[in-house]
């Protein structure tokens, strides 16, 4: 019998089912993916979206399936989405190293301002794919733009306090510049010129790694766990899974200091599968919750009744279903998703378990 925290399952699932599966969802995503590089996003207003769905034009989905199918290397049409990918994205790049989170042709490139969600997500991304962008200046930018207490504002715009840093004043003066346009974005969206949020503190820290400007934003997220707060601790990412997602890829990357809150991750991603060996309520669900477990060392049985669950879910296409991924804010009344964003998230599934059996 396996240990809870243990050896992996008993009864492990075939290579050649799991690489089947795999390369389906590959073949989907390389298929699916715009000309330019890009891959669809929709906005609808329910989780499951299947009420209206609006095509949108965003930055972000590129980066979230990229990094997803890093898991996936030496693989040849992963590398050509993935090459594909990253020149878009370098194509999208503004001043200083920095992202919206709409493409620059979208109605609302203008009227939403740089965050450094998207820019820490797209820069750890293109890292990664040795892209040269600028890294210091970026990272200076982003070192900048921190509240008192150290924690890291998600907008770059105009506040009311001093800043040293020439860039922000860039971006600061473009807004202001636009004044009129800014009040309706403020006015129109659930948000804040001061939001702090605790998934893109997340996202940051994976890109600046640990060093001294981002000591607070460890000692932010092992309180949020300790005190049962991930439910409300973000502004726009509403789902507990995706929250347990992005805080452990920061275990996974080293960051020791939350090694104190992975049991605590372990135990309440558990209680929450079912009976069919999904968690949640989706398959995206369940994919976030399976690397969420591998990336904070849990080894046991359960992954692999949820790794049959995605399995048995793939479409015929050799894709997943979409589902709700972040919202337009705390209320919910919009949600943003795609049947490629939760492929790429079930592929990364995959691929970390396949390679977890391998290490067994």
């Amino acid at each position: 019998m396996c240990s809870e925290k243990g050896e992996i399952a008993c009864k492990s699932i075939s290579e050649k089912k799991l690489n089947n599966s795999i390369n389906r969802g590959i073949n989907y995503l390389e298929n699916h993916q715009l000309p330019n590089g890009e891959f669809l996003m929709y906005m609808s207003d329910d989780d499951a979206m299947q009420t209206w769905n609006l095509p949108e034009s965003c930055v972000f989905p590129a980066a979230l399936i990229g990094n997803s199918l890093l898991s996936i290397p030496n693989h040849q049409k992963v590398q050509e989405i993935l090459f594909k990918s990253a020149h878009f994205l370098y194509y999208q790049m503004d001043r200083g190293g920095t992202w919206n989170h709409y493409t620059i042709l979208h109605r609302f490139r203008k009227l939403c301002p740089q965050d450094l969600d998207d820019t820490s997500c797209v820069s750890y991304f293109l890292k990664q794919m040795n892209f040269d962008i600028p890294v210091k200046r970026n990272q200076q930018l982003a070192v900048n733009n921190r509240r008192s207490d150290g924690l890291f504002y998600t907008w770059i715009v105009f506040r009311w306090r001093f800043n040293k840093n020439v860039l922000y004043w860039y971006f600061a003066a473009k807004e202001l510049k636009h004044l009129f346009k800014s009040l309706i974005f403020w006015h129109k969206f659930e948000c804040s010129r001061y939001d702090v949020d605790a998934v893109v503190n997340a996202n940051i820290l994976l890109y600046l790694g640990k060093r001294k400007e981002t000591l607070p934003v460890i000692s932010y997220l092992i309180d949020i766990i300790k005190t049962e707060s991930e439910e409300d601790c973000d502004t726009w990412y509403r789902n507990i899974f995706t929250v347990y997602y992005f805080i452990s890829r920061n275990i996974y990357a080293g960051i020791i200091e939350l090694d104190s809150i992975k049991d605590d991750i372990i135990h309440r991603i558990l209680k929450r599968q079912n009976l069919d060996g999904s968690f949640g309520k989706s398959v995206l669900d369940t994919a976030l919750a399976i690397s969420a477990l591998i990336n904070t060392g849990y080894k046991g049985e359960k992954i692999k009744n949820g790794i049959e669950y995605i399995i048995k879910t793939q479409r015929r296409n050799g894709h997943w279903d979409r589902w709700a991924f972040y919202y337009g804010g705390p209320k919910k009344l919009s949600c943003f998703g795609s049947e490629e964003l939760t492929t790429g998230f079930c592929l990364e599934a995959l691929a970390r378990f396949r390679d977890l059996q391998k290490t067994e």
